[in-house]
């Protein structure tokens, strides 16, 4: 077997990058929290709801590493749940004034409802909404029926939410140009896979339901 050159290795690790959103969040992730930070009582609400599902929260050590703390024990954030660092990423940022709302970038998330327990879906809502009532302009991604109708079910113009909803997809399947259909009414939609989705299992349900009976 041939030993490889150590230049090559250095070489082919050069050319080897990550996407840039990773080592951004990671040094948002990082920063410490400011003794002077101000942080809203809507914000507040959402770190106290979070960090009571969670049941703790992101911390630094002795060592200065990030670790989650629970019940006076610090764990390596690696072995947490996925739907649970997911929550406690989103309080790190608001704890150390990397999100603050009405006074920063827009909140980007590609499937937050992902590897998140169907359960707390609504809570994640609660909470995206109370930071969208700041001033928080928040853009996802999903495919998630619970999560897009809970927007809906949890909507209020008199708390001055805003929430439009857009879809992407192509006439056909050899169609290479995108077509984006946007409204602010959920029931009109159009198209809305992730309704024919569920509707499907509901109908399926129902039929066999019949046949049993």
């Amino acid at each position: 077997m041939k030993e490889v050159p150590t230049t090559t290795i250095v070489t082919y690790m050069k050319a080897l990058h990550f996407d840039e959103t990773y080592t951004d969040l990671i040094k948002k992730l990082t920063k410490p929290s400011g003794a002077d930070l101000t942080i809203s009582e809507k914000s507040e609400w959402v770190l106290s709801e979070i960090k009571k599902i969670v049941r703790g929260s992101f911390v630094y050590d002795r060592s200065g590493n990030l670790v989650f703390r629970s019940f006076g024990t610090d764990f390596s954030v690696n072995v947490m749940a996925e739907g649970f660092r997911k929550l406690g990423t989103l309080c790190r940022l608001i704890e150390n004034g990397s999100l603050i709302p009405g006074n920063g970038a827009p909140l980007l998330w590609d499937e937050p409802d992902s590897n998140l327990n169907p359960l707390l879906i609504k809570l994640l809502v609660e909470t995206l909404y109370a930071l969208s009532e700041q001033g928080q302009q928040i853009i996802l991604a999903t495919h998630s029926y619970n999560l897009i109708k809970w927007f809906d079910l949890l909507f209020d113009e008199g708390k001055d939410h805003h929430v439009k909803y857009h879809t992407l997809s192509r006439d056909n399947s050899e169609s290479k140009s995108i077509r984006i259909d946007s409204t602010e009414d959920f029931n009109a939609i159009d198209p809305n896979p992730i309704l024919d989705a569920f509707s499907e299992i509901y109908d399926t349900d129902i039929d066999r339901i019949l046949k049993e009976s």
